[in-house]
C-alpha cells in the first residue's frame, strides 16, 4: 500500500511540473491566445470560431491550440461565435505588442440559428448571396441602407435568405454589418463593399518605347489586359507589370500633338475594374477656327508671360496669355497685319502690313500710336509706284533695320530708321532690285546688322561706319556669344571653328536663359522627333513630337524657354508643350476621359 501511495505521488509531481506550451511568434506576425469560457465561468469551451473581417479570415481555437499566431501586427476587429452561445465582438491592438492573451465569456443563447458567419465581399457592382438559416425561433433582420435582404423561402425550422450589395457609386469602400436578433441574442455577418478602383494620377517617360505609370487608390491583386485604342497605330504593349497600387508598362506611338487612350483591367478582392486614361500629348490647346485664314506667325516678344500672333487676312492682332493659354486680346485693326516687331529701346511693338507705312502699336487694343510712311524711289514704276516694308529688325539703339519692296524697277531696298532721331530714314546704297534680301539679324555686338542674299551669303552693316562687308557663305547668326550655324554646323563665329559634330534638325529655336538649341528632325520611317543641344552640340534628348511642315504651320519657343507653343495651320489648333515634358518623367495633368 506505501508502495502504490509513492507511486501516485510521483506521477501527481510529474503532472504539476508539466511546462506551459510555448506558443511560437516571430518578428514579422502577431500572436492572439484565448481562454474561453461560458458566461459562469465554470466551462471551457471546448472549441470556438474566431473571424477576422478585415482580413477575411477565420480560425477555430480549441483547447488543445488556444492560439493563433500568423496575424499581422495591426488593430484587428475578432467576431468570435459557437453555436448556442451569444456572439462577442472585441478589438485586438497589435500595432504596439507581439503577443495578446485574453479570456472571453460566451453568455448562452437561448435561440439556436446557424448563418454563415465569414464576412462577405463584393466589388462597387452589385452583387448577391444567399444562404439557408437553420433557426428554433423567429428574428428581425437589421442591415444598412446600402443592403438588400430578402426570403426565398421559409419552412419550420428553415429560412432561405438572399442578401444584395447595391451599387456604390460613393468614392469611399462601404463596411457594416447584418444583424439577425431575437431579444438579446443575435447572429452578425461583417459586409465589405470595395469602391471602384479608379486612376489618381498619370506619368509618362516619353520615349521611342514611351514608359507609363497609372497609379490607382486601391492596392491589386492582378491586372489583365492593356492595350491602346488609337485610331492611328496599334501599338505594342511591353514590359507590363504591378506593385501594389501601381500599373507600369511600355508602348510606342506616344507622339505629341496626336491624342491616344490607353485602357486596362485590374483586379483585386473587390472584382475587376475597367480603367482608361487619355494621352493629349500636350498641355493645353486653343480652337484657332475662327481666324480661317490662318495666322500670319507667332512672335514670342519682349516677354516672358505672352505670345503674339497675327492674322493678316483677318486684320487682327493677338496676345495670348501663356500660362493660362487664353487669348486675353485680338483687336482688329483696319489694315492687315503681317510682321510683329519689338523695340526693346522704347518698349513698342511695331507692325508692318501689305501698304506702305510701318506702324508701331498698342497690342492690346489695335491702336496705332504712330505711322512711318516711306516714298517710293524715283525710279520706281512710275504708273504704279510703291515701298512696302517687308523684313524689320530693331538694334539696342532702336535703329531700325529693314528690307523695303518697290516696284519692278527699284525693286529690294535695304533701309535704316533712326528711331532715336525722330524716325530718320536712310537708303543704303548698294541693294537693290538685282538680289533678294532677307533673314535680318542684329549682330552679336547688339548694334552692327546682318542679312542674307538670295538666301545665301551673309552680309552685315555697319550703322556707325556704314559699311557693309561680305562674311561668310550660308552662316546664320545665334543668339549666343561667338556661336553661328554654317549649315547644320555649329561653329564660332570669330574663328570659324566648329563645334562637335553637325546637328540634325530644322527649325531652329534658341533658349537664351538656359542655353540651349532646339530643333525638329525625322527618321527613316518619317516619324517626327524634337532634339534638344547644348552650346557644345552635344545631344541631350530627343523625344517624339508631331510637326507637320506643310502649309503655314509654326513652332516657337516662349515663355523664357519654359514652353514650346506649336500652330498646325491644317487642323486650326494652337498647342502648348511645357518643356519638362520632354525632360524625363513627368505627371500627365489631363488624363481623365
Amino acid at each position: 500500500m506505501q508502495k502504490l501511495y509513492i507511486l501516485f505521488l510521483v506521477l501527481a509531481i510529474c503532472i504539476s511540473c508539466k511546462k506551459d506550451e510555448v506558443v511560437p511568434t516571430t518578428d514579422k506576425h502577431a500572436t492572439l491566445k484565448l481562454q474561453v469560457w461560458d458566461e459562469f465561468k465554470t466551462t471551457a469551451l471546448d472549441s470556438v470560431k474566431v473571424v477576422f473581417p478585415e482580413l477575411n479570415k477565420s480560425y477555430t481555437l480549441t483547447k488543445g491550440k488556444p492560439y493563433i499566431s500568423d496575424l499581422p501586427k495591426q488593430d484587428l476587429k475578432a467576431e468570435i461565435s459557437k453555436p448556442g452561445y451569444i456572439d462577442v465582438s472585441k478589438r485586438f491592438d497589435f500595432s504596439k505588442r507581439d503577443t495578446i492573451n485574453d479570456n472571453i465569456i460566451m453568455p448562452y443563447d437561448d435561440m439556436i440559428l446557424t448563418v454563415p458567419t465569414d464576412s462577405l465581399y463584393a466589388s462597387y457592382q452589385s452583387k448577391s448571396f444567399s444562404f439557408t438559416a437553420r433557426r428554433n425561433k423567429g428574428f428581425n433582420i437589421i442591415a444598412p441602407d446600402w443592403i438588400r435582404v430578402d426570403t426565398l423561402s421559409e419552412k419550420a425550422f428553415e429560412i432561405k435568405l438572399i442578401i444584395r450589395f447595391l451599387h456604390n457609386k460613393t468614392n469611399a469602400n462601404r463596411t457594416a454589418n447584418i444583424i439577425l436578433k431575437n431579444g438579446e441574442s443575435k447572429r452578425t455577418i461583417p459586409l465589405f463593399q470595395f469602391r471602384k478602383n479608379r486612376i489618381e494620377s498619370v506619368y509618362v517617360e516619353l520615349g521611342d518605347k514611351s514608359k507609363w505609370e497609372a497609379n490607382m487608390i486601391d492596392p491589386l491583386d492582378n491586372i489583365g489586359y492593356i492595350r491602346s485604342t488609337s485610331n492611328f497605330c496599334q501599338s505594342e504593349i511591353t514590359g507590363k507589370s504591378f506593385k501594389n497600387k501601381t500599373v507600369s508598362f511600355a508602348s510606342g506611338c506616344a507622339r505629341i500633338g496626336l491624342g491616344m487612350t490607353y485602357e486596362f483591367v485590374t483586379q483585386n478582392k473587390g472584382g475587376l475594374d475597367t480603367v482608361r486614361f487619355k494621352f493629349d500629348g500636350y498641355d493645353k490647346k486653343i480652337d484657332m477656327h475662327k481666324y480661317h485664314s490662318g495666322i500670319w506667325n507667332l512672335y514670342p516678344l519682349g516677354s516672358n508671360d505672352y505670345i503674339f500672333f497675327t492674322n493678316d487676312a483677318g486684320k487682327r492682332i493677338g496676345t495670348i496669355d501663356l500660362e493660362r493659354f487664353e487669348i486675353i486680346n485680338d483687336p482688329k485693326v483696319n489694315f492687315d497685319t503681317r510682321n510683329l516687331v519689338f523695340n526693346n529701346y522704347n518698349g513698342s511693338f511695331y507692325i508692318t502690313s501689305i501698304d506702305d507705312k510701318l506702324r508701331r502699336i498698342d497690342v492690346r487694343n489695335g491702336q496705332v500710336l504712330e505711322e512711318i510712311q516711306f516714298t517710293p524711289q524715283s525710279n520706281d514704276h512710275p504708273q504704279s509706284p510703291y515701298l512696302t516694308p517687308q523684313e524689320v529688325v530693331f538694334n539696342k539703339n532702336g535703329l531700325a533695320f529693314l528690307t523695303l519692296l518697290g516696284n519692278n524697277i527699284s525693286g529690294m531696298n535695304v533701309a535704316t530708321v533712326d528711331i532715336a532721331n525722330k524716325n530718320k530714314f536712310e537708303l543704303i546704297s548698294g541693294y537693290n532690285s538685282v538680289f533678294y534680301y532677307s533673314g535680318l539679324t542684329v549682330m552679336p555686338n547688339g548694334i552692327d546688322f546682318g542679312m542674307r542674299e538670295n538666301y545665301q551669303g551673309l552680309f552685315t552693316w555697319d550703322p556707325i561706319k556704314k559699311v557693309s562687308n561680305f562674311v561668310y557663305d550660308e552662316i546664320s547668326i545665334l543668339p549666343f556669344p561667338d556661336l553661328a550655324f554654317l549649315g547644320n554646323q555649329l561653329i564660332s563665329y570669330k574663328t570659324k571653328t566648329p563645334i562637335g559634330q553637325p546637328l540634325q534638325g530644322y527649325y531652329w529655336q534658341f533658349d537664351t536663359k538656359n542655353k540651349l538649341i532646339y530643333g525638329i528632325t525625322s527618321d527613316q520611317q518619317n516619324s517626327t522627333w524634337i532634339v534638344c543641344y547644348d552650346l557644345n552640340a552635344k545631344e541631350l534628348y530627343r523625344k517624339p513630337f508631331f510637326y507637320d511642315s506643310g502649309g503655314s504651320s509654326y513652332m516657337k519657343l516662349a515663355g523664357n524657354g519654359k514652353y514650346i507653343v506649336y500652330y498646325n495651320a491644317f487642323s486650326e489648333e494652337l498647342f502648348r508643350f511645357s518643356i519638362d515634358f520632354f525632360k524625363g518623367k513627368t505627371k500627365l495633368e489631363n488624363w481623365e476621359l
